[in-house]
């Protein structure tokens, strides 16, 4: 992952948020940081040039019940119907074996997207996280 960084040099990556009930979400954000820090290195046989993404924005999982103040609210209108394509993909996970009686988890997902849009004056939003660990 270090490689890639340097490879394709972004300035921003994105992580899941570092407090999470799923040790695969922890597990990558921990990658993500690491592969960070790695990427910088000199003395490294890594392809690619030294490079240290400026900032790691760090986002909510849709599970997660905290709602904490964002540093930002992304409008996401554009994208929504992708979105929810995305999480369509994993319907293992978000729909099948889940109540169909509303408000089913999808229907919160819309919800919490249009509070969080309403919050910005927009249709749907994404908040991101206000507290940032890693510079």
């Amino acid at each position: 992952m270090a490689s890639v960084l340097r490879l394709t040099r972004p300035q921003w990556i994105f992580a899941p948020y570092w407090l999470d009930a799923h040790p695969d979400h922890v597990a990558a954000t921990q990658l993500i940081e690491a592969a960070r820090f790695w990427s910088k290195l000199t003395k490294t046989d890594m392809p690619g040039q030294p490079h240290y993404p400026q900032r790691i924005l760090y986002y909510y999982c849709v599970h997660l019940r905290l709602v904490a103040q964002p540093a930002f609210v992304l409008d996401i209108s554009d994208q929504w119907e992708q979105k929810l394509a995305a999480i369509g993909a994993y319907r293992s996970q978000f729909v099948e074996g889940r109540t169909d009686e509303p408000p089913t988890f999808l229907d919160r997902l819309r919800d919490q997207a249009a509070y969080w849009g309403w919050s910005i004056g927009t249709r749907y939003g994404e908040p991101s996280p206000a507290a940032n660990r890693s510079g």
